[in-house]
């Protein structure tokens, strides 16, 4: 792949808790300042209002989850349960994001954990062994929180 990174578990557990808050109080950004984008992330807000079942218990288990997948080597196709097409190497996942739904990892442990609910639009995040950087939102600044 080209890359080489090694989860630090003290890193993850910090890339946990702030999607964990990234959930309970999820932004609907995508940088429309129209009247239509404001309807658009309103509607989005009452949506998940009636889906959303972000309570600490379900956030703890999703965090948990989310941990696991963090630091293990993981392919797409074994989260499925399919067998891979060719031979692919199961790697660490040190990039997680939202456009307007969640990539792979996210949804994984989203689902294993049984959490429904909307996540926070444009938000990306990329973990290495001595930090985290996160952007949440459309265009939005990206912060380094070193640990």
């Amino acid at each position: 792949m080209g890359y080489s990174y090694t989860p630090n578990e003290r890193i993850v557990d910090r890339a946990v808790e702030i999607w964990k808050g990234l959930l309970r109080e999820p932004k609907f950004d995508n940088g429309d300042k129209s009247f239509t984008g404001f309807m658009g992330q309103t509607f989005a807000g009452m949506v998940n209002d009636k889906t959303n079942n972000s309570t600490d218990e379900i956030l703890d288990k999703f965090g948990v989850e989310l941990k696991v997948l963090l630091m293990s080597e993981v392919t797409l196709e074994e989260l499925q349960g399919k067998p891979p097409a060719e031979k692919p190497s199961p790697y660490y996942h040190n990039s997680l994001g939202v456009d307007y739904g969640p990539d792979w990892i996210l949804s994984a442990a989203a689902q294993r954990a049984g959490l429904t609910t909307q996540f926070p639009w444009k938000t990306n995040m990329s973990i290495s062994e001595n930090y985290v950087c996160l952007g949440s939102g459309y265009e939005a600044p990206w912060y380094t929180i070193i640990l």
